[in-house]
């Protein structure tokens, strides 16, 4: 399950660094790349939640401090 995860993560990776480097070249512009906005914001949105759970800490059960 984890892997799937991570490949899903680093597709998105390579899709955003893509879309970056043929939005930098000049190949797309806005004015006539209709729905680039909510496609890069869309992206943006699952790269976030991808961070989220590859970087967040959860704290296992051994963890307890409190004594019990």
């Amino acid at each position: 399950m984890k892997d799937s995860r991570m490949i899903f993560g680093f597709c998105l990776l390579a899709l955003m660094a893509t879309l970056a480097g043929v939005i930098a070249i000049g190949h797309v512009e806005e004015k006539t790349s209709f729905g680039l906005q909510q496609i890069l914001g869309s992206l943006a949105v699952l790269s976030g939640g991808f961070a989220q759970w590859a970087f967040s800490h959860k704290p296992d059960n051994g963890d307890k401090k409190d004594g019990s």
